[in-house]
């Protein structure tokens, strides 16, 4: 869903948009911020009016773990899986309600890289980007997925020679993800 492109937009639209109910919810509230691009630190002020237009990407906090493969250490995976559980609504309106089942990064001398993958076909194949946040949701780093049509997965560039400038996650533990049709 997309708020109105203009007026009148309301705190429901608003709600809605952002996955909230009414009570107790406000526009200086950090999903607000986040919808608008806003760090959490931003003073204001927000208007309903700043909302015009814009469209709630799928946005988590997920824990991501470190995984090695080899001694001395040949392979390193950063991945958060959906069977782990966590902190991530993997289930999205923005995806057409398919669950997310994994978003992995992997490094290595030979290929480096990251993939995103769902349980099923979510309907659509444009090109997902991928932003990780900081505590300030500030974005620290961006990754773009294309569609790989030999699986129900996204994948971002493969480099070689252990650059990881399209590997999502460098490090475990829990993170901010925003992903984003384009």
């Amino acid at each position: 869903m997309t708020l109105p492109a203009s007026p009148p937009i309301s705190m429901v639209d608003l709600a809605n948009e952002t996955r909230h109910t009414i009570g107790g919810f406000g526009i200086p509230h950090d999903d607000v911020k986040r919808l608008l691009g806003l760090p959490r630190s931003h003073p204001g002020p927000i208007s309903l009016m700043d909302c015009l237009g814009k469209t709630r990407p799928w946005w988590g906090l997920v824990p991501v773990k470190k995984v090695t493969l080899g001694s001395p250490v040949t392979t390193t995976w950063y991945t958060w899986l959906q069977a782990d559980g966590g902190l991530a609504d993997a289930v999205d309106p923005y995806f057409g309600n398919v669950p997310i089942i994994a978003i992995q990064s992997t490094i290595s001398a030979a290929e480096s890289g990251s993939i995103l993958s769902f349980d099923g076909d979510p309907g659509f194949r444009n090109n997902i980007k991928a932003q990780l946040l900081n505590n300030d949701f500030s974005v620290v780093r961006e990754v773009v997925y294309t569609f790989d049509s030999v699986g129900v997965y996204w994948r971002s560039a493969q480099l070689p020679g252990g650059d990881t400038s399209t590997c999502l996650f460098l490090s475990e533990g829990n993170q901010f993800v925003n992903l984003i049709k384009l």
